[in-house]
């Protein structure tokens, strides 16, 4: 046994250390970033997981920076997905399934991409009524 499968003997990963043995001997196998010097390129790296920490922490209105100082803030776009609002059934052949999800998926995208031209409540207006025609539309085609 070997490989990143972590299954070696403890005398085998001595006697014969592989990557695994070698990336997990760096930091100890956890990374330490309070032992890191980040430079001034790394602003983005420290930015990122502050973002990340916080999100992990819940404080997901804190894991994006705000607007530079007098910028206008972006309004928030609501984020549509096929899997939390369309109820289509699974296909019985996994071939069959996902030629489906990828038709459906085309069209979920063109109607996004379309709909970005709207703002506010037409924009969502218009993405509920289309996806529930692409719904309509998908459950005869397909049931």
């Amino acid at each position: 046994m070997g490989g990143q499968s972590g299954r070696k003997t403890y005398e085998d990963s001595q006697r014969a250390p592989g990557d695994l043995e070698a990336q997990g001997s760096q930091w100890g196998g956890t990374s330490r970033y309070d032992l890191e010097h980040l430079g001034s390129s790394d602003g983005g790296v420290a930015l990122l997981r502050r973002g990340l920490r916080n999100i992990l922490d819940g404080n997901v209105p804190l894991a994006w920076p705000e607007p530079a100082e007098g910028s206008k803030k972006p309004k928030s776009k609501k984020v549509y997905s096929q899997d939390n609002m369309l109820n289509i059934k699974r296909l019985p052949g996994s071939d069959q399934d996902r030629e489906m999800m990828a038709e459906l998926g085309r069209e979920i995208t063109e109607l996004v991409v379309d709909a970005d031209r709207l703002d506010g409540e037409d924009r969502h207006d218009h993405l509920v009524m289309r996806m529930k025609e692409i719904e309509s539309a998908f459950q005869i085609k397909y049931n």
